[in-house]
């Protein structure tokens, strides 16, 4: 059996036991939590469109709530990355109407320069300092976060960093997760696919 039919099991066995409880029985969102807590969250998506497969029509938003509300009350403990993970991978089995009840109204976000302007009054010095501090992000990459780690790549050098300083932290970062056991996939993107297969 592989991981992947191993931690699916583990999702079938947890919707099982949800059946089997009462309405407020928290098998689903224990799972959803757990993979995410240990980076697994890209199994959100067959845990939501397999619960799904048994919800009703009218129920599927609040379906979709009570995982958001799960993820977002574990947000704290595990951090951003891991919780983004298992939220993008549901995003696109979400229906749009099931978003009614987490969004009151359609907005557009603001842009580049609105959003620096904004940073610079709200921040002060931390805009100019964003090269410097966007070297403490190699978290991301322990962490085997690669979406948001190449989000950091990008900023990086968007922000006047240069892309040898880049490989050399995340080099740096893929070595203490090598180092204290905590290994990151054969897999993991390098600097040059995080960039989408540039660099500058």
């Amino acid at each position: 059996m592989t991981n992947q039919e191993k931690i699916e099991a583990l999702i079938d066995e947890a919707l099982s036991k949800q059946k089997q409880g009462d309405r407020s029985s928290l098998w689903d969102c224990l799972v959803l939590v757990g993979l995410t807590s240990i980076n697994e969250g890209q199994y959100a998506a067959y845990l939501y469109k397999t619960a799904l497969k048994t919800t009703p029509a009218e129920s599927r938003p609040l379906l979709w709530r009570r995982y958001v509300d799960a993820l977002s009350e574990m947000l704290i403990v595990v951090g951003l990355p891991k919780t983004l993970n298992a939220l993008y991978s549901m995003m696109p089995l979400v229906e749009k109407s099931d978003l009614i009840h987490l969004k009151r109204s359609e907005w557009d976000a603001d842009t580049s320069a609105r959003g620096w302007q904004y940073a610079t009054r709200t921040h002060h010095d931390w805009a100019e300092r964003y090269a410097e501090v966007a070297l403490y992000a190699p978290d991301v990459v322990t962490m085997n976060c690669p979406l948001q780690a190449s989000w950091y790549a990008d900023g990086y050098l968007r922000h006047g960093g240069n892309n040898e300083t880049l490989c050399d932290v995340v080099e740096f970062a893929k070595k203490i997760a090598h180092d204290t056991g905590n290994g990151l996939p054969a897999d993991f993107p390098s600097v040059e696919e995080m960039l989408g297969g540039t660099t500058t």
